[in-house]
């Protein structure tokens, strides 16, 4: 979840779906690798969003998204600064956009916390679970190769508000985006990037991008 626009929350309330649906992703859809070996610090690095399933972001406007991620274990709780940039509009008219995110561990493995104000009206409190479904990899302590990512907010009367599926690798290839489209459907993510509005997977463009630096954004 990156960008904001107007008229945001009006149109997610046409996209509550069903009652308690964020209660379920820890026991059902976070992988059981995740829950058993996560580590926040094998996130570190750069990552490319090869695709998303996100109201939140510009869908046919923008391209390049990269995210760059610093993590902090010297923090308590331990923390992430996600150096996240895009090109709007994409091609090489393009300008480089820049957003500072900060995301929080929390005690149940492979669940982030980030912060996202704009829900507080519709949801009661201003944090956005972030829940890492599945990570690339089946070896302890080898650094994450992609990030299967999902928000999850609910209203206050525990119906749906906001499903959010991003998927971040190291790299660009077609094969990597069909190992997380493929473990996108087998960890029951199917029904909420073809529900909603709008529905299905945006696949980023990831040609001529400039990337900026990340030591000077």
């Amino acid at each position: 979840m990156k960008l904001l626009f107007a008229g945001l929350l009006s149109a997610l309330s046409a996209s509550a779906v069903s009652a308690s649906a964020c209660s379920r992703v820890m026991d059902e859809m976070v992988d059981d690798f995740v829950k058993d070996n996560f580590d926040v610090k094998l996130m570190e690095g750069t990552f490319y969003e090869l695709a998303y399933h996100d109201y939140t972001q510009p869908r046919n406007l923008c391209g390049c998204e990269r995210s760059v991620k610093t993590v902090h274990t010297d923090t308590e709780p331990p923390s992430i600064d996600d150096l996240f940039t895009l090109k709007c509009p994409a091609g090489s008219k393009g300008k480089d956009q820049i957003t500072h995110l900060k995301f929080n561990a929390t005690s149940a493995p492979g669940r982030l916390d980030g912060l996202c104000s704009f829900f507080e009206p519709l949801s009661g409190n201003d944090v956005c679970p972030d829940y890492l479904v599945d990570v690339g990899t089946r070896t302890p302590g080898e650094p994450y190769p992609w990030l299967l990512e999902f928000q999850c907010v609910e209203r206050k009367n525990g119906e749906l508000l906001f499903a959010g599926v991003n998927m971040y690798a190291r790299d660009k290839s077609e094969e990597t985006l069909k190992e997380m489209m493929d473990s996108a459907e087998a960890h029951g993510l199917g029904d909420f990037i073809n529900g909603g509005f709008p529905n299905g997977l945006k696949i980023v463009n990831h040609t001529e991008c400039t990337y900026p630096d990340a030591d000077e954004a």
